[in-house]
């Protein structure tokens, strides 16, 4: 079916459910208050009845989602949740400010039904595996345009920290196969003197060699790389430690990193503290100890997120620990953040 139709095909459904359940919601909610009940309490109570229906008509008409129920419900009663929210506040306050009951049922109708389909259609129903960058998020999400300008920052860190000139020899560790993402292999993109970049990474990415001459790929595990000590001026590593296993890998990981530079290495990581875990996409779950989160995150249909060997997320207190016991060499974290929050972490590490 050309993509356009499937698109009117849609939303014709997806106007057709909203509004049979909007409609729905108005008469009960009109129903109750004509029983006395208050227009806020009415407005939540309406929302509750009409929610279950809707959900299975977007998801098996509207959508024809694939996204299995213990991973799409927990996320469309999340939603819905976020809705009652709205529909309290906004009916009631509308009431108080002497609008007719109806009208303020309908506002709310309107205004939640429209954030409701973007969620849905983008976050709720939206069937994706994780990609080479180990992320759900999608190619063109807010979420990947603002990795972008965070990732750009922490390259400009890592210029002022180390100042690096065209005689010196760079290994970035880690890159990757995506080229959905625009910040991904950003390294390679920034950085000015290509021809002074060793990329190197499990995945396959000898594309980088032709999209960036001068680039040489070298496939390499960052737990054994086949580099000789000290073969690099610096080390540039992102947002790959998070992914590489227990605390003892990490600390290999590093112990590698520091072993093939001679004056200085960088890795980032998304920092655990942050409220919105970058990869699942999923608000506050990660801060759970691992032992209640990786079960969680298996119960709700995010196995390979719960694999340590794919996801081991670090704080900066984590950071430094992995950092004590590197004679020779001196740490310090710095951070990126947003929404005035520290979303990313820096390990710094120079030699003394």
């Amino acid at each position: 079916m050309p993509r356009p139709q499937a698109h009117a095909n849609q939303l014709f459904f997806y106007l057709l459910i909203g509004a049979s359940a909007a409609l729905c919601y108005v008469g009960v909610c009109m129903l109750l208050t004509h029983f006395g009940i208050s227009p806020a309490i009415a407005s939540v109570l309406g929302y509750c009845l009409v929610v279950m229906p809707a959900y299975f008509g977007q998801k098996i008409l509207t959508f024809r989602s694939p996204v299995r129920h213990k991973i799409a419900l927990p996320k469309y009663l999340a939603l819905q949740a976020l809705g009652n929210l709205a529909a309290y506040f906004i009916s009631g306050r509308l009431t108080r400010a002497g609008w007719p009951i109806w009208a303020a049922f309908a506002i709310v109708a309107i205004i939640v039904a429209a954030a409701s389909f973007l969620a849905t259609k983008y976050w709720t129903f939206r069937a994706r595996e994780p990609n080479a960058q180990f992320n759900l998020a999608a190619a063109d999400s807010l979420v990947v345009r603002t990795a972008a300008r965070v990732r750009k920052r922490m390259f400009d860190d890592f210029i002022r920290a180390f100042a690096p000139s065209e005689s010196e020899a760079v290994l970035d560790a880690g890159v990757t196969s995506d080229q959905s993402y625009e910040s991904s292999n950003y390294f390679e993109a920034l950085y000015p003197w290509k021809h002074r970049i060793t990329a190197a990474g499990l995945d396959d990415a000898r594309f980088l060699e032709d999209q960036y001459p001068g680039v040489r790929f070298v496939p390499a595990d960052g737990m054994a790389l086949p580099f000789s000590d000290g073969a690099f001026d610096l080390v540039h590593s992102s947002a790959v430690i998070e992914h590489v296993g227990s605390r003892r890998r990490q600390q290999l990981m590093l112990a590698e990193c520091l072993r093939v530079a001679r004056r200085g290495v960088c890795l980032t990581t998304p920092n655990r503290w942050f409220p919105v875990e970058f990869h699942t996409q999923l608000p506050l779950l990660h801060w759970l100890p691992p032992r209640l989160h990786r079960p969680l995150l298996r119960l709700l249909g995010y196995g390979f997120f719960a694999q340590e060997g794919n996801l081991n997320l670090l704080s900066r207190r984590n950071l430094l620990a992995l950092a004590a016991g590197f004679p020779g060499w001196r740490f310090d974290v710095k951070t990126q953040n947003l929404l005035g929050m520290t979303s990313n972490l820096l390990l710094f590490a120079r030699r003394d």
